[in-house]
């Protein structure tokens, strides 16, 4: 089941996807885009805009649980953009290992969760404010973007070691104006590897970057522009689809498809996102365009143009996927969270918020400002159930320090696992029931008809009403004869040869 999280700049709501449940955050001030994130453990960290906090509600709780503010952690200052890094090796473990946070100023801080220790405090990150976190290859390394125009990428290790001297991995410094989103592909690069994967980032430039992140024989992470798109407007907000075929991006116009397997006739299909053959460090370079009198697709593609599709009108902030793909999530600019269907562009459902504060000081505050759409357990959305213990849902998280640690001695890590549930015994009658599920596979239901054509079965049909002569006959047991003669030499040859072999055989035991 999929939960829909969305923050105002004076309330949040969490709703169901196919219910109509929905439970609203008590004084939720969330500050802006990325600043909110939801633990494994079901916790929700939401960083607020009036001071330097970040607010934790347990979404597994009943209502009252869910609404009320389950923890309030201080920070050294405030916090425009949030991210976790998760445990690599024990799944169970609930909290992540890394808390990432980045501010107005361009620090970076990263605290290790399971102590609160600060592990590092990077100032002038970046020029500007980090307005997006991230992290890739199972957590080796960090991304961020900032509003100086750079997309840089730095090595965990090497953050959380305490060394002064941190140097990024790579810096991206092609946009020219503020970072306002990036994606990171959810399909592997080459040879099932990480290497190879796409960062496609947005800015208020009006274009649309994408670079291919690959390791050198050395192992170091290289990334190579492959292409640019121009829009007419500056992006906002984007999503991936989860199998890379199409990117979804918003501007002030509204909402826009960007199938990047573009077809240009019924037999060609481009891969837009492929290795760059300009052999420039550029790329390639399309213009995006909503449509045109040209005879066909093939003649614009050969002046750099590309097609786009109109999915939704005007007045959107954020845009998320559902786990399908078929479902788009549109936060508004007036607060209300529209659900469309991508293939019909049909609004299945409007979500808006359960608190409307109507005191607020301008209309930019009704916007959403973070949207989130995550899977989790039916049971876990119920009001007034949870699949979680007493001591489980009480769980708090250490405080932040305020201070980087010295790494000198030893320290507390507070970990907390999942209960293993107990296998259920196998017995025959659930085996067979499984037998049974999977011979359904075979059925054939319907008018689906399977037949199996035996070779040769139309001659041996055809010479079975062909009269045989009597030549033919003596002929036929001539052969069988002479095979049956042949096959008894090659039995009493075989017979001596096996005798001869347990012969020395039994002499090479004898003189042992």
């Amino acid at each position: 089941m999929e939960e829909i999280i969305f923050t105002t700049g004076n309330s949040g709501s969490v709703s169901s996807f196919q219910s109509r449940e929905q439970s609203s955050l008590s004084q939720s001030n969330a500050v802006g885009p990325n600043a909110m994130v939801r633990l494994p453990n079901g916790s929700l960290l939401v960083a607020q805009s009036n001071k330097a906090l970040i607010n934790v509600y347990n979404l597994n709780g009943s209502n009252m649980k869910r609404e009320s503010i389950h923890q309030r952690l201080p920070i050294p200052e405030k916090i425009i953009s949030m991210n976790i890094v998760k445990h690599l090796n024990d799944s169970t473990i609930e909290l992540p290992y890394l808390l990432l946070c980045g501010t107005n100023s361009g620090t970076l801080y990263i605290w290790e969760l399971s102590s609160g220790c600060l592990l590092q405090a990077k100032q002038m990150a970046h020029y500007q404010g980090i307005i997006k976190i991230d992290s890739m290859d199972h957590g080796r390394y960090i991304i961020t973007g900032g509003k100086d125009g750079r997309i840089i990428i730095w090595d965990t290790v090497e953050l959380v070691s305490g060394n002064e001297d941190i140097k990024p991995l790579i810096i991206l410094h092609d946009h020219t104006l503020p970072i306002t989103d990036f994606v990171l592909s959810k399909t592997y690069g080459d040879y099932l590897s990480s290497s190879g994967s796409k960062l496609i980032t947005s800015s208020q430039d009006s274009t649309i970057r994408c670079y291919s992140l690959n390791k050198t024989q050395t192992g170091q992470l290289k990334g190579q522009l492959i292409c640019t798109f121009s829009n007419t407007k500056p992006i906002k907000t984007m999503v991936l689809d989860h199998a890379d075929r199409c990117l979804y991006y918003g501007t002030n116009d509204g909402v826009f498809s960007l199938p990047l397997f573009y077809r240009i006739d019924k037999q060609t299909i481009i891969d837009i996102l492929g290795t760059n053959n300009t052999g420039t460090s550029k790329g390639k370079i399309f213009t995006l365009i909503k449509e045109s009198n040209d005879t066909t697709r093939s003649k614009l593609y050969s002046m750099s143009q590309i097609l786009i599709e109109s999915i939704y009108g005007t007045g959107i902030e954020l845009i998320e996927l559902s786990m399908d793909g078929s479902i788009l999530i549109i936060g508004g600019s007036e607060g209300t969270v529209s659900i469309l269907e991508i293939y019909s562009k049909q609004i299945i459902r409007n979500i808006q918020s359960i608190i409307n504060v109507s005191d607020s000081s301008s209309d930019a505050n009704n916007g959403v400002n973070n949207l989130m759409v995550q899977v989790v357990e039916p049971n876990a959305i119920k009001v007034g159930e949870t699949h979680h213990t007493n001591t489980q849902r009480d769980w708090k998280i250490p405080t932040l320090q305020r201070a980087v640690y010295d790494r000198k001695g030893a320290h507390d890590v507070w970990v907390q696992l999942n209960d293993r549930p107990n296998p259920e015994e196998q017995t025959f009658e659930k085996y067979m029931d499984e037998i049974a599920d999977q011979s359904k596979v075979f059925t054939q239901l319907g008018s689906v008809i399977s037949e199996v054509k035996v070779t040769g079965s139309e001659d041996s049909t055809d010479t079975s009403t062909t009269p045989v002569t009597a030549a033919e006959i003596v002929q036929l047991k001539a052969n069988l004869k002479s095979l049956t003669e042949a096959y008894g030499e090659l039995r009493n040859m075989h017979e001596q040869l096996f005798q001869e072999h347990q012969t020395l055989l039994d002499q090479n035991n004898a003189s042992k």
